[in-house]
Parts: structure tokens; C-alpha cells; sequence
């Protein structure tokens, strides 16, 4: 990741007109929240914050987990913020590598991209994974309940920025 701006947006699952029922996940750059690798989350305001958390030039883990009105970020395993709120997230799609507006673009790799609802995959710290995701399980309750994406990527993530590769959401 390089800082090309004030923010970068690795995932967007917000719209245009819904920001308080969806959330972003990003790094600050120099001008941003918090100055430059500032790991954030943003919900109609900064929701969760953990400083200088990305350095330029190196694979960084990101884990954004909300359970039971709990809210926690963390960084290379290490969780660095929790907070607590009663958001209900409705938005159901979501912008890999810039915001929704295809603004704030990130500047860099993403790799290893995984949403999943129905199960919580961290509660406490933990070692980053160093081989390619396996799929979360899902509640037995809920066979369905969960968002799974393809293995694949290819194509556009935003305009005038394309992927191609292995992808495991």
C-alpha cells in the first residue's frame, strides 16, 4: 500500500445514500483520520480507529468482527480496538479496493478478501493465516446464512483498475 490519498478504502459496503447502514474498512493516509496507516473503520463516523497499524511496503492483515453488538479490529492478529453499538448493517454489496463512489482508491496489493455472516471467525488474538483461507463454517442452525464468494477474481474492482487471480471470500 501506498498513501495516494487522505483515505484508502480496501472494502466499501456502503451506498450513496445509506452511509449509517453499512461500513468501510480503510487506511488513512498523511491528510486522513488519525495521519498516515491509521487502520480504520467508519460507520457514519469513525467507529473503530488503530494507529499506525499498515507501514508501506508490507503484507498487513486485516480482520474487521462484529458479534453480538461488539465491534473489534485487528492487525496482524493483535486486536487494536473494540467498541460497542446496536448498528444494524443492511447494505448488501460491496466495493473491494475503493469506496463506493470508486473514490479513495487503494493503492497497492488486497489479496485474500473473505466476508462471512452467520459465524464469527475471531474473538481473541491470533497468528495471521500464511496459506490460502478455507471457507468458514456456518451455523448448523442456518445451512444458507452466510455470504460466500467466489475462489476466483477477475476483472474490474473499480474503474480503471483491474484484478485477476485467486480470490477467497
Amino acid at each position: 500500500l501506498t498513501y495516494a490519498g487522505a483515505y484508502n478504502a480496501g472494502i466499501d459496503c456502503r451506498d450513496a445514500t445509506t452511509q449509517a447502514t453499512g461500513w468501510i474498512l480503510g487506511v488513512a493516509g498523511a491528510a486522513g483520520q488519525g495521519g498516515e496507516g491509521n487502520v480504520y473503520v467508519y460507520n457514519d463516523g469513525f467507529l473503530l480507529e488503530v494507529s499506525a497499524g499498515v507501514p508501506v511496503n508490507k503484507w498487513t492483515h486485516l480482520a474487521y468482527v462484529r458479534y453480538d453488538g461488539i465491534h473489534q479490529l485487528y492487525v496482524d492478529g493483535i486486536l487494536g480496538a473494540t467498541s460497542i453499538s446496536s448498528y444494524t448493517y443492511s447494505v448488501d454489496s460491496c466495493q473491494i479496493g475503493a469506496s463506493y463512489s470508486n473514490a479513495e482508491p487503494w493503492t497497492g496489493f488486497i489479496s485474500n478478501v473473505r466476508i462471512v455472516k452467520g459465524s464469527v471467525v475471531y474473538t481473541s488474538n491470533f497468528t495471521p493465516p500464511t496459506n490460502p483461507l478455507p471457507l468458514a463454517p456456518l451455523p448448523s442452525n442456518s445451512p444458507n446464512d452466510g455470504t460466500i464468494w467466489s475462489n476466483y477474481l477477475s476483472g474490474t474492482i473499480m474503474s480503471g483498475y483491474s484484478a485477476s487471480g485467486g480470490f477467497d471470500g
